[in-house]
């Protein structure tokens, strides 16, 4: 095998079984791999499972962008994950750094989402990927605003770079929206092209429990995004959204094909004044899917799941935040950060 001529998976032979979504190290003999083992120096991910002798095709982890990797057991949001027993990732440290846990895993099998150690990582042309701190901002350019009365997006002299969503302006009207997303919809749910995005957000309710604000992806990004009095998300539209609505304390999840949806009503504690990290994984397997699995995260702890059928699905905007008003006065979310990574 000669590695200068792939420029981005590759296939081996497996010298014993390998797993899907197990860490793999080189074989003892040239174009052979195999688990590896803890603290072993690992090459990459295995995309599909295989018979000893079989050859298969391995994810390197030096191409930029996100892995699936199964767990060993428990990992926690954020923390380093290093190479296990058998090809699990594990959150004991023991050699090299694999990548950092974008989700959280409770069990040994769960599937986790992982950004690969940057060492070495020479390419980063393997995900498409949108990621902003929002320490400026241009009307138009990567983001447009989409406000029904005024409302306002200013980038603010904050530490890390913030920007302020206002659904109004001073003369507050009751269900007032402004919204902030991709200015094109360069996301798709499609077979084998895994989606993650991040969000860190804080709003202190003007009005309590009456913020309705909503992230994720869209492919409606008209007002009617958050629908008036607490409705939640519109009727029809593609795509993945973590929301909270007038009258609630809570954070909901919900995935969407057109009028088919599927709604978690509770997938974490919305808590006022408080930053909250939101992660949404969109999980797809191989060319033969039909269905992507949908987690939710709400600061780092596993919230909810739901499928969504990807047939038929439209492109989608990332929408970074979306503000609502539910009385008359006007409610701001703050946006940290927005983060999203797509297989190409």
């Amino acid at each position: 095998m000669n590695p200068a001529t792939f420029a981005g998976a590759f296939t081996l032979t497996a010298e014993t079984a390998v797993t899907q979504y197990r860490l793999v190290k080189l074989g003892t003999s040239e174009d052979e791999g195999a688990h590896a083992g803890a603290g072993d120096a690992v090459i990459g991910v295995a995309n599909a499972s295989a018979a000893a002798d079989a050859e298969f095709s391995v994810q390197p982890l030096n191409t930029g962008g996100v892995v699936q990797c199964t767990a060993d057991g428990a990992i926690s949001f954020g923390a380093k994950v290093y190479a296990g027993a058998s090809g699990y990732v594990s959150a004991t440290a023991i050699g090299d750094v694999v990548g950092v846990a974008l989700g959280a895993a409770t069990t040994q099998g769960d599937r986790i989402a992982v950004c690969p150690s940057f060492a070495g990582n020479t390419s980063l042309l393997s995900n498409y990927t949108v990621k902003d701190d929002f320490d400026n901002y241009t009307d138009g350019a990567r983001w447009t605003k989409v406000a029904s009365a005024s409302g306002t997006a200013s980038a603010v002299d904050e530490r890390n770079g913030v920007i302020d969503l206002v659904a109004s302006d001073s003369t507050a009207g009751d269900n007032d929206i402004t919204i902030l997303a991709t200015t094109t919809e360069p996301f798709k749910v499609e077979a084998g092209k895994s989606i993650i995005g991040y969000w860190r957000v804080q709003l202190t309710e003007a009005n309590d429990d009456d913020a309705n604000l909503c992230v994720g992806f869209s492919s409606v990004v008209t007002s009617s995004l958050l629908g008036n009095d607490g409705a939640g998300p519109p009727g029809t539209y593609d795509g993945a959204l973590a929301f909270k609505v007038d009258g609630g304390s809570v954070w909901q999840g919900e995935t969407s094909n057109a009028t088919s949806q599927n709604t978690d009503t509770n997938i974490g504690a919305f808590t006022d004044g408080e930053w909250t990290d939101i992660v949404i994984e969109i999980l797809t397997d191989s060319s033969s899917d039909t269905a992507a699995t949908v987690n939710f995260y709400v600061n780092g702890t596993l919230g909810g799941t739901e499928s969504l059928t990807i047939s038929g699905l439209e492109e989608m905007h990332l929408v970074a935040g979306a503000v609502k008003n539910g009385g008359t006065n006007a409610e701001t979310l703050k946006i940290d950060y927005c983060f999203a990574s797509q297989v190409r």
